[in-house]
């Protein structure tokens, strides 16, 4: 029981980074524009934020956790595209203060909540 509290602690702390990050950043592609990618002319960031909103609010809602499952690919998906194509220098990722892209953050976000999902789920 411990370690399912554990878990859940640490998916909420990973949602609110996620929502925070992200929201910080669509902000700054609304105010500025060009800074995220853009898949079919919306740019990633507003994606990405969406699913960081609905993720929790399924999460939350204790709805069954299949739309969990389904939905979350959307955006690893994304992320795991975003991350191969910065890697091979196809696009550009916007960066950290430390010249870290975020789409190899938002990767390592999503998996964690993932797995944390699914270890929660098992206990």
């Amino acid at each position: 029981m411990k370690i399912r509290t554990t878990l859940l602690c640490l998916m909420y702390v990973l949602f609110f980074i996620g929502i925070l990050g992200s929201l910080n950043l669509a902000y700054s592609e609304f105010t500025t524009s060009h800074i995220c990618p853009e898949l079919l002319s919306v740019p990633a960031c507003y994606v990405i934020f969406s699913c960081f909103v609905v993720l929790l609010g399924l999460h939350l809602s204790k709805i069954k956790n299949l739309y969990f499952y389904i939905v979350i690919s959307i955006p690893i998906g994304i992320a795991l595209y975003g991350s191969v194509f910065q890697v091979l220098w196809l696009i550009e990722c916007p960066k950290t203060e430390w010249a870290i892209p975020m789409c190899f953050i938002s990767l390592a976000i999503f998996s964690s909540i993932l797995l944390c999902k699914y270890l929660s789920d098992k206990k």
